[in-house]
């Protein structure tokens, strides 16, 4: 009894064996690469995330209107702060910045409407 299941086993071993040793190829050969949407999970970015038009406007606004640094508004909207930078470089030789700063009678929404505005007019400009 305990020859027929030693025969048994190494004849299951040896079909195993077989089939590793010749897998079968698929017909075409890009079939067999996984597929990324259902077999491998998505890897997430991290902590930052691509800035949206929001998180932009609302940079833009801490950072000319409610005069906060760089550091403070980028920390607030999530932002890397060499990200925000590059966002504040861009606008900050814009005229409209240059009224929003040097207009003192203007008030804070008046000048938030200008610079969303603004920012609204170049963003369909450049699509």
């Amino acid at each position: 009894m305990l020859h027929k299941k030693l025969e048994e086993y190494n004849s299951a071993f040896e079909k195993i064996m077989e089939e590793l040793e010749e897998p079968e190829m698929p017909e075409d050969p890009k079939s067999s690469a996984p597929s990324t949407t259902d077999e491998t999970p998505k890897k997430s970015r991290g902590q930052y995330q691509k800035p949206t038009d929001k998180d932009i406007k609302k940079l833009l606004y801490l950072y000319f209107i409610r005069g906060l640094t760089i550091k403070k508004a980028s920390k607030i909207v999530n932002m890397k702060q060499t990200t925000a930078g590059g966002y504040i470089l861009k606008w900050r030789k814009s005229p409209v910045v240059f009224f929003i700063k040097n207009n003192k009678e203007a008030t804070s929404d008046e000048k938030m409407n200008l610079l969303f505005e603004t920012y609204s007019a170049i963003k369909k400009e450049y699509k």
